[in-house]
């Protein structure tokens, strides 16, 4: 029998978190999200926090930077960055190969398994409901404006 693997991307406040989570409980499917991480911190021994930081901003640049009146890459930082995503890619592909049924949310799986052909959802909202969404969850006190949806 094939396995089924589900992804889901999702804008940020959209709900797709929540709508991964019921489809693997009614399914009886395994879900990922965070757990992803946290394998690549088992592996890495870095922070959870620190790779979740630094796979949600990797922004790679390949022209030299100038600091004062010398000049330097980010090398080091880039270096980093691109072994975490080969991390991260690593453990998705794991997880539909050699896991059971899942639904994975997010960390690029869409892209990521792209060759072994899973069913890909992508959950969007309207911006106010994301906002609404947002305030609701940080609560009444952490307004989300339009600018920080947008810059998640």
């Amino acid at each position: 029998m094939k396995k089924v693997v589900f992804t889901i991307a999702r804008q940020y406040g959209s709900g797709g978190r929540e709508i991964g989570q019921n489809i693997a409980k009614i399914l009886g499917y395994d879900y990922y999200d965070w757990e992803i991480i946290t394998a690549i911190a088992s592996k890495s021994g870095l922070e959870e926090k620190f790779i979740e930081q630094v796979l949600d901003n990797i922004k790679l640049q390949s022209f030299p930077m100038n600091y004062h009146c010398s000049y330097g890459t980010n090398a080091s930082l880039q270096s980093n960055q691109i072994n975490l995503l080969l991390e991260q890619k690593k453990v998705v592909e794991n997880i539909a190969i050699f896991g059971r049924d899942c639904v994975i949310v997010g960390r690029n799986a869409d892209v990521l398994l792209k060759k072994y052909r899973p069913f890909n959802i992508f959950v969007c909202g309207s911006l106010e409901s994301r906002i609404k969404r947002c305030e609701e969850r940080a609560g009444k006190d952490n307004i989300c404006s339009a600018k920080e949806l947008e810059k998640k």
